[in-house]
């Protein structure tokens, strides 16, 4: 599964005004990947994500046949636990795909954002620079966002990673990559997720989310949350950074737009 290339031209924290002021002090909440597959959005809001962290997604038409191992039918068709006993269920029964998970994936900590991105646009003209200007803003709605959230616009993305890679080799802090999302379609793909934890289902796609995603040890001097998040302190970031509404983003937008024709980028 490829993400194709897109240019990134800033990089943007939608949340509350307290996590907001709390970001621009410089501290990353980073919630495990089971925390985003586990949470219930019972807002409305688009955080939690029962396939989080997904690693493989086998489509019923694709395979031959299912292989349950370690069970038997016993009386009344009931299922028996029988260490050297196996099952084959119809491929034709099947509800849906099926999923599976890489093990330590789940306890991998991510740090999320919202990613202002050229998208599939591969050049800018009079033509579709209307078209271009209104897929930048923030469509709100799409990404359950509420009237009371803030953007944080990171204005120096280059200074913001040295301090975040400067805060990780101090805490001796392994990141795993830093990179944007990838989306599918999950009743169309088959096969093996690379890079688990960057891919996400269509549903998710307007939260163009970019995302950090590091590995965490509990070595008995840090601290975490009841969730297993961590707070990652990498200093104040307000010099690097401003804060305004979506519609305040949403009205200035026009100042992202690049120079060249070209917006092919990685």
């Amino acid at each position: 599964m490829k993400t194709p290339q897109k240019t990134i031209y800033v990089l943007l924290k939608i949340a509350k005004s307290e996590h907001a002021e709390m970001f621009r002090a410089g501290i990353m909440h980073m919630n495990l990947l089971r925390y985003f597959r586990e949470l219930k959005n019972e807002a409305g809001e688009l955080i939690g994500d029962p396939y989080e962290g997904l690693s493989v997604v086998l489509q019923p038409s694709q395979i031959k046949r299912v292989v349950v191992r370690g069970y038997t039918e016993g009386p009344q068709g009931a299922k028996v636990y029988l260490p050297d006993a196996q099952i084959e269920l119809p491929t034709a029964e099947l509800a849906g795909p099926l999923l599976g998970y890489l093990e330590g994936v789940q306890d991998l900590n991510a740090f999320c954002m919202y990613a202002v991105h050229s998208g599939e646009f591969r050049s800018i003209s009079e033509e579709n620079l209307e078209e271009f200007t209104q897929y930048l803003r923030i469509e709100a709605d799409k990404i359950g966002l509420g009237p009371d959230k803030k953007v944080v616009v990171v204005e120096d993305g280059r200074a913001f990673l040295d301090r975040i890679e400067l805060a990780c080799a101090r805490e001796r802090i392994a990141i795993r990559k830093a990179k944007l999302m990838s989306y599918f379609d999950i009743t169309e793909f088959h096969g093996l997720i690379d890079d688990p934890g960057f891919h996400k289902t269509n549903d998710y796609s307007a939260q163009r989310e970019w995302r950090l995603v590091a590995h965490i040890l509990d070595d008995g001097t840090r601290e975490f949350d009841e969730f297993g998040a961590y707070n990652l302190h990498i200093g104040s970031i307000e010099d690097i950074t401003s804060i305004m509404t979506i519609e305040e983003f949403n009205e200035t937008v026009q100042a992202l737009l690049p120079d060249a024709e070209d917006a092919e980028g990685s």
